[in-house]
């Protein structure tokens, strides 16, 4: 679901419950129903402007091994087709990407998929001539 959507939705109840206490108020404040539309038109405006803010809060979180796909990892035992890389300072089995050739220890590389505790990786850049 995207960002401002999720938080349409979630501000729904809040939106209905703003306009039953203007509806239970309106008789006794005597204000007419363009004052009330208003404001409920204000505290609905409100929440599209504070949005902008809050965004972050309502997009899809990456957890576990999702927030390592597109990193940069150093080589630090050759994989061909297994092999070990260093990435944030922990050491990682690794394997290459399909149609990848063999990569030399000291190499950057991408991190294109993770299964399990297994990273699939590419090398980064043009392949050596």
């Amino acid at each position: 679901m995207r960002p401002l959507t999720r938080y349409v939705v979630l501000q729904l109840p809040g939106w209905a419950v703003a306009a039953a206490l203007l509806v239970w108020l309106w008789p006794a404040t005597g204000l007419g129903p363009l004052a009330g539309f208003g404001a409920f038109a204000l505290w609905v405006a409100k929440d599209f402007a504070i949005f902008p803010l809050i965004r972050v809060g309502y997009e899809p979180g990456k957890t576990g091994v999702e927030r390592l796909i597109g990193l940069e990892a150093i080589v630090s035992h050759a994989i061909s087709p297994v092999g070990h890389v260093r990435l944030q300072g922990e050491r990682w089995r690794a394997e290459l990407a399909p149609g990848e050739l063999p990569i030399p220890e000291g190499a950057i590389v991408e991190i294109r998929s993770a299964s399990g505790l297994t990273l699939s990786v590419a090398r980064r850049g043009p392949a050596p001539s």
